[in-house]
């Protein structure tokens, strides 16, 4: 049995990519804006107490800003993974990855190549994808719509525990 699945690095695979890595992949990125909102409304909590108190120390907004630096971070983080990947000579380009019962074939426009199904450490299911997790904790994200039909999507996972 063989799947060939193509895709393009379009604006769509971007923004299916970052959603399932940040919910599906990313230990503490999906955190980050909670841990934000969190320092912040903990120090403003903390300043106010202080204030009815009369004992404002303004050392206790810094937090409150570091919070809001947090949330900050996230997105400018966002923004130039996203530059950085419409500048990358692979945007919308096609690459197509064939899976054999013995290899993983890849061709893509800055390289070609072949990896046996020990290469795969894991597949991780994601909403909009799925992840082959690599061995060194690298992935290749594979939209759903790259696959023929949802069979033949399904049918990747099916391989992969097969040859696992």
């Amino acid at each position: 049995m063989e799947i060939k699945v193509t895709w393009s690095q379009n604006e769509d695979y971007l923004n299916s990519f970052w959603k399932d890595f940040i919910k599906h992949r990313s230990k503490m990125r999906k955190w980050t804006i909670y841990l934000g909102m969190l320092i912040f409304i903990a120090n403003i909590s903390i300043y106010v107490y202080f204030i009815n108190q009369n004992k404002p120390h303004q050392s206790i907004l810094l937090f409150a800003v570091i919070g809001l630096l947090t949330i900050a971070w996230h997105f400018w983080d966002k923004f130039q993974w996203y530059n950085l990947m419409r500048n990358a000579s692979s945007f919308n380009k096609q690459n197509i990855l064939k899976f054999t019962s013995s290899s993983i074939f890849y061709d893509g426009p800055i390289s070609k190549g072949e990896m046996s199904w020990e290469g795969i450490e894991n597949i991780v299911l994601a909403a909009n994808g799925m992840f082959l997790v690599l061995q060194k904790g690298l992935s290749i994200y594979i939209p759903k719509s790259a696959a023929a039909s949802e069979q033949e999507y399904n049918s990747i996972f099916k391989m992969y525990e097969s040859n696992a």
